[in-house]
């Protein structure tokens, strides 16, 4: 029984590591949701908040004043600093460098 066990856990080991990943998007609800990878960059001598929506959510933060950030972001989200829209996150801004205040 032990042996048969162990064969169970071995396979389904197995199974888990072969699964392929793709780390930029992810499927929610049969949903397809893509994310990308941002630095957001404040070029300014006072600090700033940033914030992010998307359908079903979002989040906020902060800035410290000559600081960057790496963040990830939902495609479609819509990026506000000091409660002014930036811009809608698109595929393209993948890796990119969004400069939050000059």
């Amino acid at each position: 029984m032990k042996k048969l066990l162990f064969m169970y856990l071995a396979l389904a080991t197995f199974g888990m590591m072969s699964m392929s990943s793709d780390e930029a998007s992810t499927t929610v609800n049969g949903e397809q949701r893509e994310y990308v990878y941002i630095k957001l960059k404040n070029e300014c001598d006072h600090a700033v908040k940033y914030e992010y929506k998307y359908s079903g959510g979002g989040t906020s933060g902060s800035l410290s004043a000559n600081y960057q950030r790496q963040i990830t972001l939902q495609t479609g989200a819509k990026l506000y600093i000091d409660g002014n829209f930036i811009k809608e996150i698109t595929k393209g801004d993948d890796k990119q460098i969004i400069v939050a205040c000059r």
